[in-house]
């Protein structure tokens, strides 16, 4: 999978939990890293936690979502 690609599907992952909270909580974004990782291990990167990097993305994309959505207002 292409950097992009990766960066579209958190991304999108992202956008999705947003729908349901603006500030997912730390436990959130853990159960959400551990689904993505069970059901496409292939995402699991081969340094640190299997989940770390995940969460991290995703937070960045929580912070990219908010900040657009705050530009728009």
């Amino acid at each position: 999978m292409t950097k992009e690609t990766r960066s579209q599907f958190y991304l999108t992952v992202a956008s999705s939990m947003v729908n349901y909270k603006c500030y997912p909580s730390a436990k959130d974004c853990k159960n959400v890293a551990d689904a993505i990782v069970q059901k496409y291990a292939f995402l699991k990167p081969s340094v640190g936690t299997p989940t770390g990097a995940i969460i991290q993305s995703l937070v960045n994309c929580f912070k990219e979502l908010r900040r657009k959505k705050a530009t728009n207002i």
